[in-house]
C-alpha cells in the first residue's frame, strides 16, 4: 500500500491563506523563486506508472537529475491535456522504474541566472495503477452575482463581477492509487459544442470561478455555462464524466462595488433556482447527470478554452510565473489531494 504523503508546513500555510476571511486588497509581495510543491512527497511509495508533479515560481528541470536505484534516468513530459492543465511540470521517468526501486530527484530547480537551494526528493515505486478512477457521481453549482470588484495595481487579484461555485460528489481514490485529477470544462451551450474555458484540479473540495460579466457574452448568469467534470488520474486513465446545466442557487445583489471578491454565501430557500437541481417544486430537470464509462489510458478531455479572468487560485493552477499561481493556490491543490486519501468517501455536495 502506498504511504500517505505528509502535508508540509507550506501546504498548511497555503490552506490558511486561501480560506482566511475575505479582507480588503493589499499590495502583495512577488513570490520568491523556487520549488514550492511536488508529488510524490519525499519518502513516499508511489505507483511506478504515475506522473510526477513539480510546482513553483521561476522553476526549471534543466539542472535537476533523476536516478533509479542509482542509475541515470531522464524526465519525459506528459502529453495528457488533463494533467498538463495543472500547470508546472508534469513528467514521467524514462526508463519506467520497476516495483520496489528507489527514485531520487535532486538539483537546483530554479531557472538559469537564479540560484536556489538544492532539493533532494526520493521515493519508492509500487505496483502500477491500472484501475481507472470512478466517474463523478453528481454535480451542482451555485451562482453569486455580487457588486463588482475592481482590483488595485499590485494586489495580485483580478477584476470580477460574479462567481460560479461548483460542488463535485465523487468517491475518494484508494490510498495506493495514482493521484486523481478533475478536468472541468465550461460550455456556452447545452450541447457542449462551444467551449468557454477548461481547468484541471487535483480531486477534492469545491471549485470556484470568478468571472467578468462580458465573459457571459450577453447570457443570463444562471444559464451562461454548462459544466462537465471528467475524472482522470496520474497514470493516464479516465473514469467518465458528469454534466450539469442549471444551477442549484442563484443570488443577485444590487449593483455597486465591493472591496473584495466574496466567498460562497449561505444560501436560503429564496435563492433556489427554478428548474434547477435543488428545485423540489416538480419543475426540476437541470441536475447533474451520472458519469459515463471509464476509459483506461485516455489522453485528456478537450482543448484549452478561451482566456478567462478572475479564476480563484484554489481551482486554477497556472504555469510558474503567473501572478495568480502563488503558494496559496498551488499548496491548496496538493493539500486537497493529500486530504482526499484520508477518507473513504466524501459526503454528497450540498
Amino acid at each position: 500500500m502506498r504511504m500517505l504523503p505528509r502535508l508540509s508546513l507550506g501546504l498548511a500555510a497555503a490552506f490558511s491563506l486561501v480560506f482566511a476571511a475575505p479582507q480588503p486588497a493589499d499590495a502583495c509581495t512577488p513570490p520568491l523563486p523556487g520549488l514550492y510543491n511536488h508529488i510524490p512527497e519525499n519518502g513516499a511509495t508511489y505507483p511506478m506508472n504515475a506522473a510526477l508533479f513539480f510546482s513553483g515560481h521561476s522553476i526549471s528541470l534543466d539542472a535537476v537529475t533523476v536516478t533509479v536505484d542509482g542509475n541515470p534516468a531522464s524526465f519525459v513530459p506528459v502529453a495528457d491535456a488533463a494533467l498538463q492543465g495543472l500547470g508546472g511540470f508534469v513528467v514521467h521517468i524514462d526508463p519506467t522504474p520497476s516495483i520496489g526501486q528507489v527514485v531520487k530527484v535532486s538539483g537546483d530547480f530554479c531557472t538559469a541566472g537564479v540560484t536556489c537551494e538544492p532539493v533532494s526528493i526520493s521515493f519508492t515505486t509500487s505496483a502500477p495503477d491500472t484501475t481507472a478512477p470512478e466517474p463523478v457521481k453528481s454535480l451542482l453549482f451555485n451562482v453569486y452575482d455580487y457588486p463588482d470588484f475592481k482590483a488595485s495595481v499590485g494586489d495580485c487579484q483580478s477584476d470580477s463581477d460574479l462567481a460560479y461555485f461548483l460542488h463535485v460528489d465523487a468517491a475518494a481514490a484508494a490510498a495506493d492509487a495514482a493521484p486523481e485529477v478533475w478536468r472541468v470544462e465550461a460550455f456556452r451551450d447545452a450541447a457542449m459544442q462551444d467551449l468557454a474555458f477548461t481547468r484541471s484540479v487535483f480531486a477534492g473540495g469545491a471549485l470556484r470561478f470568478y468571472k467578468l460579466a462580458q465573459e457571459l457574452q450577453g447570457a443570463e448568469p444562471a444559464t451562461a455555462f454548462t459544466f462537465r467534470v471528467t475524472t482522470h488520474d496520474a497514470a493516464g486513465q479516465s473514469g467518465g464524466s458528469s454534466v450539469v446545466s442549471l444551477p442549484c442557487h442563484v443570488r443577485v445583489d444590487p449593483p455597486g462595488m465591493t472591496q473584495w471578491t466574496p466567498d460562497e454565501p449561505m444560501w436560503t430557500g429564496a435563492d433556489v433556482h427554478p428548474g434547477g437541481v435543488c428545485d423540489e417544486s416538480g419543475s426540476g430537470g437541470g441536475g447533474g447527470s451520472g458519469g459515463g464509462g471509464g476509459n483506461g489510458g485516455n489522453g485528456g478531455a478537450g482543448g484549452s478554452g478561451g482566456s478567462s479572468s478572475g479564476d480563484d487560485g484554489s481551482c486554477a493552477v497556472r504555469a510558474p510565473g503567473d501572478a495568480r499561481s502563488g503558494v496559496a493556490g498551488l499548496g491548496l491543490l496538493g493539500l486537497m489531494w493529500g486530504a482526499s486519501r484520508l477518507r473513504r468517501r466524501r459526503p454528497a455536495a450540498s
